[in-house]
């Protein structure tokens, strides 16, 4: 009798190729920002470890937000503006409770800012792990946007307009192909000797 192969393992989630691109540039809030993302999966079998690096133009002088939120307000959303005095990017993290904010733990980092000088335009990009700010993998979520006047004196947003904010469903992983993975050869047995 033959000796039986071994069966081949079936290839686990660690071993799929997943290929990462930037989203396209979207626009939201009448065009006064725009928005484009990128992920970072650091470990595919554990999506917790998923990592969100965005970046928001801001077309004019104002805050420029994006959070994940089911209704209203609800749900973590980061803030950032880049006052012209300084150029240096501000960037808080906030827990949405209805049509307010309140405080929560930092989860993001900014990776970069620049403001263009002689106007009033900026551009800055945040790193955050994607579980802690709510987003889900591979799951379209409703992610709010809104534009308002930073308070530079106490170091907070204030409230936008009704006109200064939008929602859209996305799916923050459609960044994210997962290609096909190349099937192992298929084993050709060898016939037994004949006696």
């Amino acid at each position: 009798v033959p000796p039986t192969p071994a069966p081949t393992p079936a290839p686990t989630l660690a071993d799929v190729p997943m290929t990462v691109t930037a989203s396209e540039l979207f626009s939201e809030v009448g065009g006064n920002m725009k928005y484009q993302w990128n992920m970072t999966l650091n470990d595919p079998t554990i999506t917790t470890d998923d990592e969100v690096e965005l970046t928001m133009v801001a077309t004019g002088d104002h805050y420029v937000s994006v959070g994940v939120s089911p209704q209203l307000m609800d749900g973590p959303m980061v803030i950032c503006y880049v006052p012209a005095a300084t150029g240096t990017a501000k960037c808080k993290d906030f827990m949405g409770v209805g049509i307010a904010i309140q405080d929560m733990t930092q989860v993001s980092t900014v990776v970069k800012a620049a403001r263009t000088t002689g106007a009033d335009t900026f551009t800055v990009t945040v790193r955050f792990n994607a579980a802690a700010m709510g987003v889900k993998p591979f799951t379209p979520q409703r992610l709010i946007f809104a534009t308002g006047v930073y308070d530079m004196a106490n170091d907070v947003p204030l409230a936008h307009n009704t006109v200064d904010r939008t929602a859209k469903t996305i799916n923050m992983y459609s960044v994210v192909t997962i290609n096909s993975p190349t099937p192992a050869p298929t084993p050709v047995p060898t016939p037994a000797p004949t006696p």
